[in-house]
């Protein structure tokens, strides 16, 4: 991209303040963001004010795995008695509240220790991840996701229809496809114009 993803602005908010919002409606807590090291993205947590908590990786640059492991295990750190995760990352803007509460729901119904987001031709985050599995998040390789447990594994997961999880940014061009494709991407085009 350029710049770090979680900062870009997204219909007059970051994505990251987008992400946090949308965990906090969709009744999630605590909530925690796995930044890297960066003064920006501290200062956004800052103004996101005491909805999330903040956790550095370091080793951001080496991959997803990376965030995952810090994540949880500043997650264990905080509540050893924790029931599950959700994992969302900030390049789905599409994703909201009332998602993630559908998907917390589905989980809860489930039964499976695993509740993904079925995009149709794929599953992906977001996902929520019961404590259960948490020790095989904590040696996922740095350059994985937890993909690798569902692919193992497919009989571990529940699927949760989310279409709007198939639009992530990874280029300026998704970007701005995105933003021309949907009403809430449109709004946002108007008002970085």
């Amino acid at each position: 991209m350029g710049r770090p993803k979680p900062l870009l602005v997204w219909h007059g908010r970051t994505l990251l303040a987008h992400a946090i919002d949308a965990a906090v409606g969709g009744g999630f807590d605590p909530v925690l963001a796995v930044i890297n090291d960066s003064p920006q993205a501290a200062d956004e947590l800052a103004r996101c004010g005491s909805l999330v908590r903040r956790v550095v990786n370091p080793d951001a640059a080496r991959g997803i795995g990376t965030s995952i492991r810090r994540g949880i295990a500043e997650l264990m750190a905080l509540d050893p008695d924790i029931a599950a995760t959700a994992i969302l990352l900030a390049d789905q803007p599409l994703i909201t509240a009332p998602i993630l509460s559908g998907l917390l729901a589905a989980h809860r119904a489930a039964a499976k220790p695993v509740t993904a987001a079925d995009m149709g031709s794929a599953i992906g985050p977001p996902v929520i991840i019961s404590a259960t599995l948490f020790d095989q998040l904590l040696v996922l390789p740095d350059d994985r996701g937890c993909a690798m447990l569902w692919k193992q594994h497919p009989d571990w997961v529940a699927r949760f229809g989310c279409p709007s999880a198939a639009a992530d940014i990874d280029t300026p061009g998704d970007f701005d496809l995105l933003a021309r494709k949907s009403p809430m991407g449109q709004r946002a085009a108007e008002d970085a114009e």
